[in-house]
């Protein structure tokens, strides 16, 4: 390339050398300073000064002017031929690039034989890995097509390039010369036409000029033949090489099928073992979710345990009726203070209430959970009253009566006024819930108005005496009153037994 480069540029210098020998040639004809009636001429200028010309002074005068427009003509001959000069070493450059191309084509080449070998080392560490060996082998398959489309795209491009780069050349060489030829055509016309009447030196200086330009057209024409065959050969060396390599790599990629396909009939066989393998696991899974859903019950039923309590016995191995029936009271107190609870007073009746869920005696449950309060058994909290928790309606009545305002929306004597479910409140049970109504305390409203004191006389008077969550009583009361669910349950979330340890 760089000596194609050097030829081209003494080609354009011997060319501007001949244009400027051939552009002095004529202007010295044009002149007379050559020719044998220059002295003439110039005495016919001296001799002109103010008199007037002969008519062959006027003819001479008119030769002048004609060798004056052929030089014009011939300077832009010359300008086109620069020109044409250029445009050689712009197909040189072009030439250049194509052949950078092709280099480039082989570095392509070249990386995607180091993909090749990425994919076939992926593809060996693949089958450590049962579970992904399908997806590999098909994205190394991939590869390969890949890498086949851009080889057979490679041939093409490099077929197609060299078949536009040589039929663009020889185009622009056909036109070149083609004008050249009309150029040069017209220009001899035109000088034998105008220089017809010439010296026969004149004519044989032109005839050399002529030859010598021959000669050297007939050199850029040589120069042009071997850089053309020199191309030809160094394409035709490179697609020997490309093809050689590509043929290696069919060969490669022929193994490396051969191997693939062991490998896919091993990860089939592999899939199958594992879908088996699946299958059973499924089946286990399954068959521990029924024993899970068997073996785990809703503690939370048991009136007393909320969902603080149920999470602490659950987390000491008591998730079931059975177990909680089979726990001593020692065990569910460190069951609960290991989780952070302390206050639990109806621990002793637990496992009694776990023992009718157990059997499935949800009657005798209901019985038993109606009888007792907040889950506390309330024989143990009147005993010393001399009553058996059931008795001193009378009494409530009458506490009801005093405390109860007679124009209140909340009267006991209005039947119009629907009651609420005062066993939503944490710490009230069923047998609270019926006192509560039978002192005139029926809805949320009145519970959250209610002074304490007096809702502590009431469920007294009806034969309870421990209550220690009465003063969280009023709080729940107002949330449930005012529909804020949201606030009610965070509330009683936190609360222990219905007791705010916070106070």
């Amino acid at each position: 390339m760089k000596w194609f480069l050097i030829q081209s540029f003494f080609l354009a210098l011997a060319a501007f050398g001949l244009g400027a020998l051939f552009h002095r040639a004529l202007w010295r004809k044009s002149t007379g300073l050559d020719s044998p009636s220059s002295g003439s001429v110039k005495g016919f200028a001296a001799a002109g000064d103010g008199q007037p010309h002969d008519d062959n002074g006027g003819a001479v005068a008119a030769r002048v002017a004609e060798l004056t427009a052929l030089r014009a003509q011939h300077d832009k001959v010359v300008a086109e031929r620069d020109a044409r000069i250029k445009e050689y070493a712009a197909l040189s450059f072009e030439h250049s690039a194509a052949k950078t191309a092709l280099a480039d084509r082989d570095e392509s080449v070249t990386a995607l034989r180091a993909q090749l070998d990425e994919s076939v080392t992926a593809s060996a560490a693949a089958s450590s890995e049962a579970q992904g060996l399908l997806g590999r082998v098909e994205g190394h398959q991939a590869t390969i097509a890949e890498f086949q489309n851009k080889l057979a795209a490679a041939d093409a491009d490099n077929d197609a390039a060299l078949a536009t780069l040589r039929t663009d050349y020889d185009g622009r060489i056909a036109a070149l010369t083609s004008e050249r030829d009309t150029a040069f055509a017209e220009l001899r016309a035109d000088c034998e036409a105008g220089l017809a009447s010439r010296s026969a030196e004149h004519d044989a200086a032109l005839v050399g000029l002529r030859a010598e330009h021959d000669r050297a057209l007939q050199d850029a024409h040589g120069d042009r033949d071997r850089a053309l065959s020199g191309l030809r050969s160094d394409h035709e060396k490179a697609l020997a090489e490309l093809r050689r390599r590509a043929e290696s790599a069919e060969s490669d990629l022929s193994r490396l099928a051969a191997e693939h396909e062991g490998r896919a009939a091993e990860a089939d066989r592999l899939r199958e073992e594992l879908g088996a393998k699946h299958t059973e696991v499924q089946g286990l899974v399954s068959n521990l979710e029924a024993t899970k859903l068997r073996v785990v019950d809703d503690l939370e039923a048991i009136e007393g345990i909320g969902p603080a309590m149920a999470k602490a016995l659950n987390a000491d191995g008591i998730r079931t009726y059975e177990s909680l029936a089979d726990a001593d009271e020692s065990r569910l107190r460190a069951a609960i203070e290991k989780a952070g609870q302390r206050f639990a007073p109806s621990i002793p009746t637990w496992s009694r209430q776990a023992a009718y869920l157990a059997a499935g005696d949800h009657d005798g449950f209901a019985a038993y959970t109606g009888y007792l309060i907040a889950g506390v058994d309330p024989a143990g909290l009147t005993a010393e009253a001399g009553n058996d928790g059931h008795s001193g309606s009378g009494e409530v009545q009458s506490l009801a009566a005093g405390a109860v305002d007679p124009g209140s929306d909340e009267a006991f004597e209005d039947d119009e006024i629907r009651a609420d479910d005062l066993s939503r409140i944490e710490g009230i049970g069923p047998k609270i819930s019926e006192i509560l109504m039978a002192g005139g305390i029926r809805t949320f409203r009145r519970l959250a108005t209610m002074p304490e004191e007096s809702v502590r006389s009431i469920v007294n008077a009806g034969g309870v005496s421990f209550i220690p969550s009465v003063g969280t009583w009023a709080g729940q009361a107002a949330l449930l009153r005012d529909g804020d669910e949201a606030g009610f349950q965070t509330l009683v979330d936190r609360l222990l037994a219905g007791r705010d340890e916070a106070r």
